[in-house]
């Protein structure tokens, strides 16, 4: 059996980049922390590699752990735009619980790459309380039958992500540019200084 390299390197450009990996960082990235970066190239950037550069080679990253299937597991609301059915921070706690129970592993001192995160966190079992939550937060409300849809959206309200809470991004390339702008900015002003 050959498993996939848990990298520790990204290649920018030809350019060799030392990360951390640690799956911590990963699960930052869809907030709005500055530091995300930094820690990630905890090295700090090679020459010749553009801050502009670095967020996308994050991003690659990002995206390759999560891989095909859970990267897309958003549903949509009633405009079409993508909406996220799971939240690292909103979530923290079903996570923890989630791995704890299933792996014995506590994600509070463990050390792991986000590759293995992500392949444990699709490993888990459907009838975990975490995967439920995200299956009634996937679930359309058109595909429930008329005499469970009123139980239904009860769960949905329980278990929705914060509508409070600053929404971040429609889609994932949205964050994605605003991600580049915001780090080109601060870029900008570091030079400026």
């Amino acid at each position: 059996m050959a498993f996939k390299e848990k990298k520790r390197t990204i290649d920018i450009h030809g350019i060799k980049c030392p990360v951390d990996p640690d799956f911590r960082i990963m699960c930052d990235l869809t907030e709005k922390d500055r530091t995300v970066l930094s820690r990630f190239y905890f090295a700090g950037l090679p020459e010749g590699v553009a801050v502009d550069e670095a967020i996308q080679g994050m991003l690659d990253f990002y995206k390759e752990g999560l891989a095909p299937g859970t990267a897309a597991d958003e549903k949509e609301d009633k405009k079409g735009k993508a909406l996220p059915c799971f939240d690292f921070a909103e979530d923290e706690g079903y996570f923890y619980a989630a791995f704890l129970a299933e792996y014995g592993i506590d994600l509070y001192t463990a050390k792991l790459h986000w590759f293995v995160f992500c392949d444990l966190f699709r490993g888990l079992p459907d009838d975990c309380r975490l995967k439920q939550i995200i299956g009634i937060r996937n679930t359309k409300m058109s595909d429930v039958p008329k005499y469970d849809k009123r139980r239904m959206a009860k769960l949905k309200r329980i278990y929705s992500l914060d509508k409070n809470r600053e929404r971040r991004f429609a889609t994932v390339e949205e964050r994605d540019r605003d991600m580049l702008e915001r780090a080109n900015k601060l870029f900008e002003q570091a030079k400026g200084k």
